[in-house]
């Protein structure tokens, strides 16, 4: 019987698509310890200059012209500028997909970012044959730079996505309510009151996580003016990521604020398994995950996500209410779980 050979790609765009790289494959080395599984970072220069070279761009635009990325990012959310953009991203790298998929012979590739997904995908349709190719959505909402129609798999965080990929014409059938892939260490249960009293906070209040990812991304400013109004005082913890600037107003914001707040900046460590205690106790610890849904074409700002289904509180007389928490995935992402079509 042949080994499975799996072929993870990720791009090193802020943390979280390396994490969620590294979580899938250590749940594929779980169920399947013989299996040969290779990791590769698409934005390596050495490996596709085209998307090395838009990862430089990213970066400075994130730093110098913050309102650029926000400008192109809806841009690209729409299906016009979206699907113009993806095409010309799948063109540049043909070749730098075809390396990869000719260096590892995989029987699986999985990507964790719309860049390599984008390329897999063209591969996939000249080569339908080749690999079972799957996409995991590092995100709890769906972008259109995600969306591409040679894909056998497609594992999400929540139904609400799934919804949105069915309604952009992908098949119900093919895609999969996992959640997010969290690493292994994560997975231990913990005194969640001990973690609070270690924290310095209280058990009797609510206690919202705020994070953007290593870069401090994702609309934290508008979640966090949405909590500060909230009528009942609740605890924040508010993950900066290298967000210097965040940084700073939150912890202005936590000199005057009615609520609790508390804040850190960078660390490799939040997402390897709480290596560093308190930014590991804040995941445990925490009641809901909270972020802005900046989403094209969406005025609003929300708080969502969490574990539970009871009430965070009122805002602006409107009671926020949290979706239930979509299981963690685990070590179903080969044929088992999503045979060929």
């Amino acid at each position: 019987m042949r080994e499975k050979h799996f072929l993870i790609i990720a791009a090193s765009i802020g943390s979280g698509h390396i994490k969620a790289a590294e979580a899938v494959g250590d749940a594929l080395k779980t169920k399947y310890p013989d299996a040969q599984i290779q990791t590769e970072d698409f934005t390596m220069w050495r490996i596709s200059w085209a998307t090395a070279f838009m990862k430089a761009c990213y970066l400075f635009m994130l730093r110098f012209i913050p309102n650029l990325y926000e400008l192109m990012y809806r841009f690209t959310g729409g299906k016009a500028g979206g699907l113009s953009v993806q095409s010309l991203i799948s063109a540049f790298t043909a070749r730098d997909i075809a390396a990869l998929v000719k260096k590892h012979r995989p029987e699986a590739v999985i990507c964790t970012h719309p860049f390599p997904a984008g390329a897999a995908s063209w591969r996939k349709k000249r080569h339908p044959d080749e690999f079972l190719y799957s996409t995991v959505i590092t995100d709890y909402s769906v972008h259109q730079m995600w969306i591409y129609p040679n894909v056998d798999c497609y594992f999400v965080a929540r139904e609400e996505m799934k919804t949105d990929l069915i309604a952009a014409g992908l098949p119900a059938e093919k895609i999969f309510v996992t959640g997010i892939p969290v690493i292994s260490k994560f997975h231990r249960e913990e005194d969640r009151e001990a973690l609070l009293e270690g924290l310095g906070l209280s058990s009797e209040r609510k206690t919202v996580l705020l994070m953007g990812g290593g870069l401090g991304i994702g609309g934290l400013d508008a979640a966090l003016r949405t909590l500060e109004q909230m009528t009942d005082p609740i605890q924040m913890l508010v993950v900066a990521g290298k967000n210097k600037e965040l940084k700073l107003r939150a912890e202005q914001l936590a000199q005057s604020s009615r609520h609790t707040i508390l804040v850190w900046g960078y660390s490799p460590r939040v997402r390897a398994g709480g290596a560093d205690h308190q930014r590991g106790a804040c995941v445990r610890a925490s009641d809901a995950f909270a972020r802005s849904d900046s989403r094209p074409g969406n005025g609003k700002r929300r708080v969502y996500r969490s574990k539970g289904s009871r009430d965070l509180g009122e805002y602006r007389g409107k009671t926020l209410r949290r979706d239930r928490r979509a299981p963690v995935v685990g070590g179903e992402v080969g044929r088992d779980a999503c045979p060929r079509p």
